[in-house]
């Protein structure tokens, strides 16, 4: 019987009527090709300025030379150690480790397209690692700190205002969240307030030029969220909303201010906060760590770890559970001592 077999010539024709390059590109003509294909109008903004970034001042100036088949698992392993090592562009040390594994999945992702249209065979990041230090330890507000910083922060209303300090610790929310918020998003007649975009600062480069941009962008998840207003937040944005300027409460406006009477960004909170944290004399306490506080007195009260991961805004309970594990431990450490034989007898 006559073997049945695909013709080879036909084969690589076919093969190659897919393919933009008539020969193996490099590094940096793949990147292009794959970013401007399937990165710059299909990625939310800060997803398409990161990677752009990520190509033009990190992974070019390393790998972008090599042909796709001669990368090596060794070369990728080298360029990860030495972003971590000395990858920051002012030449003042090394990156994140959370930073250079967004490197390393993204060049999976673009060597992933490389493979599916048959330049190579295997993808060299695969087995490469990003080592991963021992993890810095968030810390949490004591509940004397607490009460320190909410008797410091006036509510009525002022430009470089310190409640978006009482959002972070009573709301959970994140620094560009609250940095996001408008006028129109605060419901003090349902005392709830409404989560449907960020404000963050963005690096951009333009003709070689690194210049920085502040923009609106959607939330971490993509999602909106409506959270429920404490009687402290309550109380603090009934405070603030009704001393404001008439001007200034429009629907549309910032709520909160610059001393310019501009949006008050992320890193103007922060600024603030740590010249608090500094007033107060409260050490290694950063912004992110009011969200953290949020969710420790949260699940350490018993809230329904449902309810704690929705007001969050993760996109799933598993996140919330698996960063907040030391909490839920706790909680069964306390638990667990009900059961002690001497104090059953005693009840």
């Amino acid at each position: 019987m006559e073997k049945r077999i695909i013709d080879p010539i036909k084969l690589l024709a076919f093969k190659q009527s897919a393919r933009k390059f008539d020969k193996m590109p490099l590094l940096w003509e793949w990147l292009d090709d794959w970013f401007h294909r399937f990165i710059l109008y299909k990625r939310k903004k800060s997803t398409v300025i990161n990677y752009a970034s990520y190509i033009q001042k990190h992974i070019n100036p390393i790998l972008g030379d090599y042909k796709l088949d001669e990368l090596e698992p060794a070369m990728i392993q080298f360029f990860v150690q030495d972003q971590l090592d000395n990858g920051r562009i002012d030449q003042a040390g090394g990156l994140s480790e959370k930073t250079v594994q967004e490197y390393r999945n993204m060049l999976f992702q673009a060597l992933q397209k490389a493979i599916e249209e048959g330049y190579i065979s295997s993808n060299p990041c695969q087995f490469v690692q990003v080592k991963k230090s021992k993890e810095r330890e968030m810390h949490t507000l004591t509940l004397e700190e607490e009460y320190q910083i909410h008797k410091e922060i006036d509510c009525q209303w002022r430009p470089v205002s310190l409640i978006p300090v009482l959002l972070g610790l009573y709301g959970g929310m994140r620094i560009g969240e609250i940095a996001g918020l408008k006028i129109e998003d605060v419901d003090l007649d349902k005392r709830q307030l409404h989560i449907n975009r960020t404000l963050n600062r963005f690096t951009v480069i333009e003709n070689e030029k690194r210049t920085s941009q502040l923009r609106y962008g959607t939330t971490k998840n993509g999602k909106e969220r409506t959270i429920p207003l404490n009687n402290d937040l309550y109380e603090a944005l009934s405070t603030y909303i009704t001393t404001m300027p008439s001007n200034l409460r429009k629907a549309e406006k910032p709520l909160f201010l610059s001393n310019k009477l501009t949006a008050m960004e992320p890193r103007t909170i922060g600024y603030h906060f740590q010249k608090l944290m500094k007033k107060l004399n409260i050490k290694d306490i950063h912004f992110h760590c009011l969200r953290h506080t949020f969710a420790t007195r949260a699940l350490e009260a018993n809230m329904n770890i449902k309810v704690c991961s929705k007001i969050l805004g993760h996109s799933s309970v598993q996140i919330t559970s698996d960063i907040y594990t030391h909490v839920t431990f706790n909680q069964m450490m306390k638990e667990i001592n009900k059961m002690n034989l001497q104090d059953i007898m005693h009840n």
